[in-house]
Parts: structure tokens; C-alpha cells; sequence
């Protein structure tokens, strides 16, 4: 089966879970035609789509900020759903808003994955985030399970998550999971490359409100040679408004490893602090059957 995915280096698991997902799902022992392809998990820009693919079937992914949907080019294309509402304006196809296609996996055999020994907070760092510092340390400091959207094994992600009594996240995916296997949470943000619009886009899929707790960056590891001469010149262009206002955060010196503490100290505040959040069992219970009314009557028409 074609599946139009991204690849992140060092894995990361709403990305995983893409290429795994489909092949999962029940399909009647029918596939998808050579020339037609998934575009799923994920938001979506410009993706990698093979010349002979003439047919895209959209299952829940989502756009970025004021994004269209010119990339499609010449291709046909069909949506079954898209992430959520701020989606579906900029698609113009306002009917298909739905949420996100990693609530499909309760179709599969990842719903019956077994718990695990854990402590009863889990935080996920944003896969960039966990690139920077050594979160198992940190997390270990705040007594909290250091769950790693990078592990490259869904299943031990899924475990954790369903394992913990609460969850703070920085990955999308995060939440979603854990809202999926009904586990309270709170989103926090560190860095400008957490993406405000496709978390406000799935949260209002679930009619909930994106507010995120704002928590220290921090690097401590990770930056090579390299990046750090690229990240000063494009500070210094930041600074001289000669580039892109988010350049003025990339760093240039290392952390020191007492700012774990500080934010082992921040984590600690909010699983104590924390108004945890959770889908309506209603709201949620809707979703679910829509998107996999969505995908049988999709697995149906295959040939």
C-alpha cells in the first residue's frame, strides 16, 4: 500500500505511526491500487508523491497555517476526513473536518497492547526537544516516566502512556494517544517549533482549547559544529531583521546541567499544579465511529 509519509530522523513516533497504521487496519483482503495513495498521519506540505500516483485519499491529516492545497497539482484526490476545522477551512471542506487518523488505531491490535510497570506521570517530550538534553535524567530528577516519542517501538510508546494515570506532553501525539486510551493530560511548549496551529487544529476536533504551559528550553546536548556557526548566522540575521523572526531562537551555547534541575523542578510543579484535561467520552466515542465508518466504507470499495 502507498503511503505518502514523512521521515524524521531519529524516528518519531506520529510519523511511525504512519507507516505502520494502514497495513494494521482491516481491509477485507483487498489493497489499494498501484497508482493510488494514502496521505494520513501528519501535517502535510508538499509531500514526496511518486510520479505514477494519480489518485490521493486523505484520511486525517492537517494543514499548516493558512495553508492550501496547491501541492496536489494535477492528481485526483479524495477526503475521507481531515484533522479538524482549521483544516478544513483552508482546504475549503469544511463536511470532512473530523480529527485526527491516529484514532484508527483502535481498529487495529494496538488497542489490546498490555500495560507496564510505571510511575504515575508520564511527559513526552517534542522530538526535537528530546535531541537536546538528556530527558531521562531529568524526568528520573522529577519522578516522572520519560516517555520518548524516538523509541522507533509503537508499542512500548503505547504501553507507557496507557501505563501512566497522567500525561504531559509536548508531542501532538502525545495527547492524542493519551486522550485515545482515556488518560488525563496538559500540553506544554519550550520552543517555537511546537506548532500552535495543527495542536489548536486537533484540539478543536475534540472541542477542547489549546493552552499550553510554557516550560524552559533548554540544550545541553545535540549541536554540532556545524549547526552552531548556521544557527549564530541566522541569529545574527534575526537580530538585524534580515531573516525569519524564529531564527532568534536557535542556539548557539550549551545548557548547563543545571538547568535540568530547573526544569525537572518545572515538571514536578506541573503534575502537581496541573489541571489535567480529557475528551468527553461522548465526543470522543463520535469520532471513533465516524472515522472507521470512514475507513470501512473506503476498505469496501478497494479492489
Amino acid at each position: 500500500m502507498n503511503i505518502l509519509s514523512t521521515t524524521v530522523k531519529g524516528g518519531n513516533l506520529g510519523d511511525d505511526l504512519n507507516n505502520i497504521l494502514w497495513d494494521l487496519l482491516p481491509k477485507q483482503n483487498k489493497s489499494l491500487p498501484e497508482d493510488e495513495a494514502i496521505l494520513g498521519i501528519g501535517t502535510h506540505h508538499y509531500p514526496n508523491i511518486q510520479k505514477n500516483i494519480k489518485k490521493i485519499h486523505i484520511f486525517g491529516c492537517g494543514s499548516y497555517l493558512e495553508d492550501s492545497t496547491n501541492w496536489i497539482g494535477n492528481k485526483q484526490v479524495e477526503i475521507h476526513f481531515v484533522r479538524g476545522p482549521l483544516t478544513a477551512k483552508n482546504w475549503h471542506c469544511e463536511t470532512k473536518a473530523l480529527t485526527d487518523s491516529a484514532i484508527l488505531m483502535l481498529f487495529t491490535n494496538l488497542k489490546h497492547v498490555p500495560c507496564r510497570n510505571s510511575k504515575k506521570v508520564g511527559y513526552i517530550p517534542h522530538h526535537r526537544s528530546s535531541g537536546y538534553a538528556d530527558f531521562q535524567r531529568i524526568c528520573d530528577d522529577a519522578n516522572i516516566e520519560f516517555i520518548d516519542t524516538r523509541c522507533n517501538d509503537l508499542k512500548k510508546f503505547i504501553s507507557q502512556v496507557k501505563s501512566c494515570e497522567f500525561v504531559i506532553t509536548e508531542a501532538l501525539h502525545g495527547a492524542i494517544v493519551a486522550d485515545i486510551f482515556r488518560k488525563p493530560w496538559v500540553p506544554v511548549k519550550s520552543a517555537s517549533y511546537i506548532n500552535g496551529f495543527k495542536w489548536a487544529d486537533w484540539c478543536q476536533s475534540i472541542n477542547l482549547i489549546y493552552n499550553p504551559k510554557i516550560i524552559d528550553s533548554i540544550v545541553t546536548r545535540g549541536i554540532r559544529p556545524i549547526n552552531r556557526v548556521e544557527n549564530a548566522l541566522k541569529r545574527s540575521c534575526a537580530l538585524l531583521n534580515l531573516g525569519k523572526a524564529r531564527w532568534r531562537e536557535k542556539r548557539v551555547m550549551f545548557d548547563s546541567h543545571d538547568k535540568e534541575m530547573v526544569l525537572a523542578r518545572q515538571l514536578d510543579d506541573i503534575r502537581n499544579q496541573s489541571d489535567w484535561i480529557l475528551s468527553n467520552d461522548k465526543t470522543l466515542d463520535n469520532l471513533i465511529d465516524r472515522a472507521g465508518e470512514a475507513w470501512f466504507k473506503f476498505s469496501k470499495a478497494l479492489i
